[in-house]
């Protein structure tokens, strides 16, 4: 339990400097600008994810697929 303790002391010092310390610039501590960036990220993951973009590439027009499948008309094109 002391480990748990020690690591919670750790993280509520931590957190604490990044209240106190401002972003230069911008008027807002690091803690606040942390939060915006992990929320930006969160946000455009669930847009990527919602709408089908940025993925790894395994699509039907990526190229990436296991079992490629050329059309009979398009098999001479090859010669």
């Amino acid at each position: 339990m002391e480990i748990v303790s020690a690591i919670g002391t750790l993280l509520t010092d931590v957190w604490g400097l990044f209240q106190g310390v401002q972003v230069p610039g911008l008027g807002i501590s690091f803690a606040s600008w942390f939060i915006v960036l992990l929320l930006a990220g969160l946000s455009i993951q669930l847009v990527s994810y919602v709408f089908g973009f940025g993925g790894s590439g395994t699509g039907y027009r990526s190229g990436q697929s296991r079992n490629k499948h050329i059309s009979e008309n398009r098999k001479s094109d090859e010669k």
